[in-house]
């Protein structure tokens, strides 16, 4: 199971300063003060100072956006390199709703929206073009709301790691039959309705679909189809001679994608990689991770 980190966002971590309205705002609040000094007029003085309290009152309930934020994030993410893969951040907002910007890294691509009251699951996306071990940047969360005159925001420090997959980029590779590998490993599930090797007594739980009608029609009592996959032989998926070390990875990892999906059984034998056939989501996992952390 992955770990779990937490934290609640206090006003101590919080950063605020004027936003580019509200540098504008305090301008023109303070063009106004200086013409009703000026001119001795009253309604230029009043308006200064109503923009100007109004821009110090924004200041808290900007700060208030973040405070009391809860956050929970895993300490692991596995994925593939060079796409995007999404942080699962646990934001609970204790009331209200809240207009909120999050964004791991400068580069990073940014999620904003209304998180309301409640407990809810954002998917912040991240894209690594390694592969291999990396740490996570970190993450910004900010907010403009309610006057868009302040921004404030915090910058959190994950302490968490991606592990990326070679990118699953299609190529030529080698692939040598296993000759040790089990027919069931290598059965596929794609089984055709006619490919029925024997017959046994029907049980009501099969359902109609597996009776076998023409040897019930025939008057021979009711019997159900036993089905027989056929098999693939299982291979051992090794890079093509010359080909740059990298680009076999890709190639490798791409045809391990493929077969996974299909259900088939394969190994791997590369270097100091050496992974009897298998199948399985289990399987698939160890391969790529060797893949990922090769030196």
């Amino acid at each position: 199971m992955t770990q779990q980190q937490n934290l609640r966002i206090s006003l101590r971590r919080v950063f605020i300063l004027p936003s580019a309205l509200g540098w504008l705002w305090a301008a023109v609040g303070g063009l106004l003060y200086v013409m009703g000094v000026n001119t001795s007029s009253n309604v230029p003085l009043i308006l200064g100072f109503l923009m100007l309290a109004l821009q110090l009152l924004a200041i808290f309930l900007t700060a208030q956006t973040l405070h009391g934020l809860q956050l929970q994030w895993p300490t692991q993410l596995e994925g593939w390199a060079a796409e995007q893969l999404p942080l699962m951040l646990q934001l609970a907002v204790p009331k209200g709703s809240r207009y909120l910007g999050l964004q791991l890294g400068p580069s990073g691509q940014r999620w904003e929206g209304i998180c309301r009251a409640g407990v809810q699951q954002i998917p912040v996306p991240w894209q690594g073009e390694s592969r291999g071990l990396h740490k996570l940047p970190r993450l910004r969360i900010d907010s403009q709301a309610p006057l868009g005159l302040w921004v404030c925001w915090v910058r959190i420090q994950l302490n968490s790691e991606a592990l990326l997959y070679p990118a699953p980029i299609a190529g030529a590779i080698n692939e040598i039959p296993w000759p040790q590998a089990s027919g069931k490993q290598q059965a596929k599930p794609n089984i055709e309705p006619h490919d029925f090797h024997s017959l046994q007594p029907h049980r009501p739980e099969e359902g109609p679909q597996r009776l076998a009608w023409k040897q019930l029609a025939r008057g021979h009592g009711e019997f159900s189809k036993r089905f027989e996959a056929p098999t693939a032989q299982a291979v051992l998926l090794t890079p093509q001679m010359g080909m740059a070390k990298e680009q076999a990875l890709n190639a490798i990892a791409a045809r391990i994608k493929q077969l996974a999906a299909n259900g088939e059984c394969y190994g791997l034998q590369l270097l100091q990689i050496n992974i009897k056939p298998g199948s399985g989501s289990n399987h698939r996992r160890e391969c790529l991770r060797s893949l990922a952390l090769l030196p």
